[in-house]
C-alpha cells in the first residue's frame, strides 16, 4: 500500500519532468527551423537578358512604403514637382552583417516559385535606421527611389557583406600596431581588411592617414594618401560612427590643401580649383555631422582661394561665384569671431593661448593660418570699394583696423604662409590713401 501510494505520488512529478523535456524540445526545433528560415538564399536577376543570377541573403519582407519627410527648399527648381525619396519599413528575419548607410536591394519574387528564389532586382534601397520594435521585433528603414515597390516584395543583401565583421577586426587590429607605433605592420593590417572588404571606409581613411603623415614629413605631394582618403570619400555613408566621419574629414580636406598649396606654387598641374571645391564639399558632409569649428574654418580657408580664383573671372556666372563664395566666407568668418575667437569666455586658458604656450582650447587648426585667411579676405573686401567714394570712407577705416588687428596676429603666431608677404605693402599703401 504505501509503494502504491509513493508511486502515485511520485506521478505528477514524472509528469511534470516529461512536460518540461517536450517543452524544450520543442523549442530547440522551433529555435532551429527559425534559424534555417532566417538563412534564406536568395537568386536574384539584374534583367531578364542576362540569365546570370546573384547570390543574395534574404533580410526582409517590406511591411509598409511612405514619402520621406523633406524640408521645404524655396530655391529649388522642382517647386511644383514631388522629389521626395520613398520610404520603406522592413520587417528584419536576418540582421546578421547589416549596418546603417548599408546598400540593399528589393527583389519581385517569381510567383511560380514556393519559395524566394529566382527573383528580379526591382530598386536598391539605402539603410537609414535599424531598430528594436516591441510588436514586429527587428525592423529597419530605408530610403530610395521606390516606384516599382509594394508591400510583401522581399529585400536582400549581397555576399559581399559577410566579410564586413571580418573586416571590422582587422582593421581594429591595425589601430593597436598604430597605438604602438608600429606603422609598417598597421599598414598590413588595413590593407588585410581592404581585402576582405574592399570598400570599409574606416581602414581607406586609416591608410590615408598614415599617408598624409608621411608626406607631411617628406615633403612629397600626397599622392598615396589621396587616393585612400578618396576611396574612403566614395564610401562615406558606411562610416559606422559620427566621429569617425568628422576625423576622416578633416584628414581629407588637409590633404586636399596641402595638394593644392603644391600645384598651385609649383604650376606642375590644373587641380587648384578642383581640390578647394572638393574642401567645401568636404566641409560641408562636416558640419552635417557636427558643429566642431574646425569644419568651418577648413571651409572659409577654401572659400577665401575660391572667392580669389573667382575674382580674376569675367563672365556673369563667375561673377555671381566670386560672390556667392565672398558672402560665404564672410559669414563663416564673422561666426568664428565671436565663437570660437571671442577669447573672453575662455580666462586662464586664452592667456596661456596668447603667451603662446597653448592651441586654442576648441581646436586644431592653426590659429596662424585662420588670422591670415582673415586679414586676407578683407583686404580683398576692402579693395572692392570704390576709391573715389567718401561716403565709404568709414567703413573703409573699419576694414583697416580689421584687417591690422589680424595681420598683427598672424605674424605674431609664426604665419608661413606666402599670401601674407604682399599684404604689408597693399596696407601700407591703404593707408596712406585713407590719411
Amino acid at each position: 500500500m504505501k509503494e502504491c501510494l509513493f508511486s502515485k505520488a511520485r506521478r505528477p512529478a514524472h509528469l511534470f519532468k516529461t512536460v518540461l523535456i517536450s517543452a524544450m524540445l520543442l523549442l530547440l526545433a522551433s529555435e532551429s527551423a527559425v534559424a534555417r528560415e532566417r538563412r534564406e538564399i536568395v537568386y536574384a536577376f539584374r534583367n531578364y537578358e542576362r540569365a546570370r543570377p546573384l547570390k543574395m541573403i534574404l533580410v526582409g519582407e517590406i511591411k509598409s512604403k511612405i514619402k520621406a519627410a523633406q524640408s521645404f527648399d524655396r530655391e529649388s527648381p522642382y517647386q511644383n514637382y514631388d522629389v521626395r525619396k520613398d520610404q520603406i519599413t522592413v520587417r528584419v528575419m536576418n540582421r546578421e552583417g547589416l549596418r546603417v548607410g548599408q546598400k540593399l536591394y528589393v527583389i519581385e519574387k517569381n510567383p511560380h516559385h514556393k519559395q524566394y528564389r529566382n527573383g528580379m532586382i526591382v530598386a536598391e534601397i539605402t539603410v537609414e535606421s535599424i531598430l528594436n520594435n516591441p510588436f514586429y521585433g527587428w525592423i529597419l528603414t530605408g530610403q530610395g527611389n521606390l516606384l516599382r515597390v509594394r508591400e510583401g516584395q522581399f529585400v536582400a543583401r549581397t555576399l559581399e557583406s559577410e566579410n564586413l565583421d571580418k573586416a571590422r577586426v582587422i582593421k581594429k587590429r591595425g589601430d593597436m600596431f598604430m597605438d604602438r607605433g608600429e606603422s609598417e605592420k598597421a599598414i598590413a593590417a588595413y590593407q588585410d581588411a581592404l581585402k576582405a572588404d574592399r570598400k570599409l571606409p574606416e581602414a581607406h581613411a586609416a591608410l590615408g592617414r598614415l599617408y598624409l603623415e608621411e608626406a607631411r614629413r617628406s615633403g612629397e605631394y600626397p599622392v598615396r594618401a589621396l587616393s585612400s582618403l578618396e576611396k574612403a570619400w566614395e564610401n562615406r555613408e558606411h562610416f559606422y560612427y559620427a566621429s569617425e566621419t568628422f576625423a576622416f574629414t578633416i584628414d581629407y580636406m588637409e590633404a586636399l590643401y596641402l595638394a593644392y598649396n603644391q600645384d598651385r606654387y609649383t604650376g606642375t598641374s590644373g587641380n587648384q580649383n578642383r581640390h578647394l571645391t572638393k574642401i567645401d564639399e568636404a566641409a560641408q558632409a562636416c558640419m552635417s555631422v557636427t558643429d566642431h569649428p574646425d569644419c568651418q574654418l577648413h571651409r572659409a580657408r577654401a572659400g577665401y582661394y575660391l572667392m580669389e580664383f573667382y575674382s580674376s573671372q569675367s563672365s556673369a556666372d563667375e561673377r555671381a561665384m566670386y560672390d556667392r563664395y565672398r558672402s560665404m566666407t564672410g559669414d563663416l568668418l564673422k561666426k568664428l569671431e565671436e565663437t570660437l575667437y571671442g577669447y573672453s569666455e575662455y580666462g586662464a586658458r586664452f592667456q596661456e593661448y596668447q603667451a603662446g604656450k597653448t592651441p586654442h582650447p576648441e581646436s586644431s587648426f592653426e590659429p596662424a593660418e585662420y588670422h591670415t585667411v582673415a586679414a586676407l579676405y578683407y583686404a580683398r573686401v576692402l579693395s572692392d570699394l570704390p576709391s573715389a567714394d567718401a561716403v565709404k570712407q568709414k567703413e573703409k577705416q573699419a576694414l583697416m583696423q580689421v584687417i591690422q588687428h589680424h595681420y598683427q596676429k598672424a605674424l605674431q603666431e609664426g604665419s608661413t604662409n606666402h599670401d601674407l608677404r604682399g599684404l604689408k605693402s597693399f596696407l601700407e599703401g591703404a593707408d596712406a590713401m585713407l590719411n
